[in-house]
């Protein structure tokens, strides 16, 4: 009886322990406040590429609040200045005009309501070139490297775009054209090119190291089970030489990025840049605004070649949801429109024909057109001229 009370008592406290528990938004997740945030730098041998937005809550991390209509100007320590041209909502841009790399450059932004924003002055930096990109085969999946050196830059970040091959999940040997069923022979929208810019932040340092050298710095890691290996795989690596400034500020980010998530885990803090507000010096700025020549290297590993497999389908949209359907040819005299009905606004496609032998076709296969046509996923069907 003293066990079974124990075991009850213990019981009602979780049980109240529980019951009671209640959510809470922390202040500064509640109401987060307004924060311009500056992504991008000055880039001294291509074009010079800014996005300026605003901070947003934890509970809108999926929305953009993109700062348009503002005016920003790069200066150089000689009094000369550079506009940016807004080409979409909050991405404004320099085209490439060979600044001098002797110099120091800053940013200055005026937003739409008059508040300005000013970098410090920072010097400009010679990236050196990639060495190479290598590759391992590790936890089913591809871990990607990059190899650099140099006798000055001990700071070093990071970024890649990517493309690879993706599949719809079904092919399609009719088209609805000319208000009617053909056979094609020929899948035209089954298998597209798909770029993509990478989200992680990647850094390097050899202040450590008895040599200022990179070797098999780890930048990015492609699952197996993504598809994106699956018809071959394209890699293009951007490396920017950072002063310690710059690379602690990442740090920072990264930290508050990347690896939150148990209490042993770095706790979120600002990440403190380089960029004041003018009008308001209390008010923080999230940035940090770095000048650089920048360099490249592409890797393209055959698909072949990797003892690991791909899915060749990766949703969305789920399998489940693409589920087949059946226009049947009877009645005959009805057919025609119910085509027209079906497919014109193109919200489905067909797959394939329904025959059965010594009758014909009886019908025809469709179903959503996402799970047909592959360039609704975001991709193109031209094949890149850097693809073998």
């Amino acid at each position: 009886m003293i066990k079974i009370f124990k075991l009850s008592f213990v019981f009602s406290i979780l049980l109240f322990v529980i019951t009671c528990k209640e959510a809470y938004d922390p202040p500064a997740i509640a109401n987060a406040p307004n924060y311009l945030v500056v992504e991008g730098f000055i880039n001294l041998n291509a074009a010079t590429n800014i996005r300026l937005s605003r901070s947003t809550k934890l509970k809108d991390s999926s929305r953009s609040f993109p700062e348009s209509n503002a005016v920003l100007m790069v200066e150089d320590d000689q009094n000369s200045s550079f506009p940016l041209s807004e080409l979409v909502d909050g991405n404004y841009t320099l085209p490439a005009l060979g600044l001098n790399p002797d110099r120091k450059y800053r940013l200055r932004i005026k937003t739409a309501s008059a508040s300005e924003y000013v970098s410090n002055f920072v010097s400009a930096l010679k990236t050196p070139e990639i060495d190479s990109i290598s590759y391992k085969v590790r936890n089913n999946g591809v871990q990607f490297y990059a190899n650099t050196h140099d006798d000055v830059n001990k700071y070093y970040r990071w970024d890649y775009e990517e493309t690879y091959i993706y599949t719809a999940l079904y092919s399609t040997f009719v088209q609805y054209k000319n208000q009617g069923l053909e056979p094609i022979y020929t899948d035209p929208i089954f298998r597209c090119f798909k770029t993509d810019v990478s989200n992680e932040i990647f850094l390097g340092s050899s202040v450590k190291l008895s040599s200022n050298v990179i070797t098999d710095n780890p930048v990015s890691f492609i699952p197996a089970s993504s598809g994106k290996l699956r018809f071959g795989y394209s890699i293009l690596l951007r490396q920017f030489a950072m002063d310690q400034e710059a690379y602690q500020y990442w740090l920072n980010l990264k930290k508050n990025t990347e690896e939150l998530g148990t209490i042993f885990d770095p706790q979120p803090s600002i990440a403190s840049g380089n960029i004041q507000c003018l009008t308001n010096p209390d008010e923080p700025v999230i940035g940090y605004m770095g000048a650089s020549t920048v360099t490249t290297k592409r890797l393209y590993v055959e698909s072949r070649n990797l003892p690991i497999t791909s899915p060749i389908y990766v949703g969305p949209p789920p399998v489940e949801a693409c589920f087949e359907r059946e226009i049947k040819v009877d009645p005959e005299k009805t057919f025609d429109q119910r085509v027209i009905d079906l497919f014109s606004s193109g919200e489905y496609l067909v797959i394939r024909a329904n025959s059965i032998p010594g009758r014909g076709i009886i019908g025809y296969f469709y179903t959503f057109n996402n799970c047909v046509d592959c360039r609704l996923k975001g991709g193109t069907l031209e094949k890149p001229v850097f693809w073998p």
